[in-house]
């Protein structure tokens, strides 16, 4: 992978995190930031750099912390999907539901995105026991 490709899927990760960050607990980009910076072990400023697409290099020490960290934030989102399918459906929810259906949208994208990742590096795969059911 080139330095370049690095930077951006770096910055993809890195986006990622500090958006769903910033959604699960209604901070902003610039709150949530300091909080995933703290989870990947870098600097918010390393982030934001990342962000605006000012990053040239990646170390690989950082790009393998910020990938870590981007597929732990998946795994958890397909947890809480998951335990919201099983709840929306539990409460007699149908497939009407619209919310119900995003939920099923959203769970298999990220599905979809893990997977992916695993078929490109050759490694097993990163999903929750939940989503094995």
């Amino acid at each position: 992978m080139s330095a370049a490709t690095d930077a951006e899927t770096a910055g993809y990760f890195a986006r990622a995190v500090e958006d769903n960050v910033a959604r699960q607990l209604g901070l902003r980009i610039t709150d949530a930031r300091r909080r995933a910076a703290a989870r990947m072990g870098v600097s918010p400023g390393t982030l934001e750099n990342l962000r605006k697409g000012r990053k040239k290099i990646v170390p690989h020490s950082v790009m393998e912390r910020i990938r870590s960290v981007f597929i732990a934030v998946l795994n958890e989102e397909i947890a809480r999907l998951e335990q919201d399918i099983v709840r929306a459906r539990h409460v007699g929810l149908g497939h009407r539901c619209h919310d119900l259906a995003a939920a099923e949208a959203q769970l298999l994208a990220a599905k979809t995105l893990l997977e992916k990742r695993d078929e490109e590096s050759g490694v097993g795969t990163c999903r929750s026991k939940a989503s094995t059911r």
